[in-house]
């Protein structure tokens, strides 16, 4: 595949994240705490499809158009998004070296929350005025639980997709 087609799919995918986002306001009955958001997921099949650096590229693309759509206003909403460059760097572990996917998953979600903590801490306590105890007594720990059920939902279906799909995906 040479790179006109490359980046091309970078272009799709990162479009189809940008709608997935914009579409995601909806809310999974008797859910209605868990709001879904599917927009990594195409980032994440086409890591799968073509490797971290595409992914990474798609992944920074988003997230500058979330920002300047006014989606991801603040720093520290934008460095929340580029933090699944984490999930991306595993996914492509997986990729080259066919390691234990579920470990590497597990991995990639307990980094994932890692770097999120400091980023949360700050966005809610200083930029939202949240008091420090209702956030870590009350809101931390829904704040782990969801962010561990949306990535595992998003790193989860995009391995079923790209499972069932990929050789129907990669162009050639």
């Amino acid at each position: 595949m040479n790179n006109s087609k490359k980046i091309a799919i970078v272009a799709l995918t990162s479009t189809f994240s940008i709608i997935l986002a914009s579409i995601a306001n909806f809310q999974i009955p008797f859910f209605t705490f868990f709001k879904p958001d599917f927009s990594d997921m195409p980032i994440f099949v086409l890591t799968f499809m073509l490797g971290g650096k595409y992914g990474i590229i798609s992944l920074f693309v988003v997230s500058i158009v979330r920002m300047l759509t006014g989606d991801a206003v603040l720093p520290a909403t934008f460095m929340l998004r580029i933090s699944s460059s984490i999930v991306i760097f595993f996914i492509n572990y997986y990729k080259k070296y066919q390691k234990n996917f579920c470990f590497l998953a597990i991995i990639a979600i307990i980094c994932n929350i890692i770097i999120r903590a400091p980023i949360s801490y700050y966005l809610w306590v200083f930029n939202y005025n949240i008091p420090r105890e209702i956030f870590v007594n009350q809101m931390w720990p829904s704040i782990i639980l969801l962010t561990v059920l949306r990535l595992s939902c998003n790193i989860l279906i995009s391995k079923l997709i790209f499972k069932y799909f990929g050789e129907k995906l990669v162009i050639r």
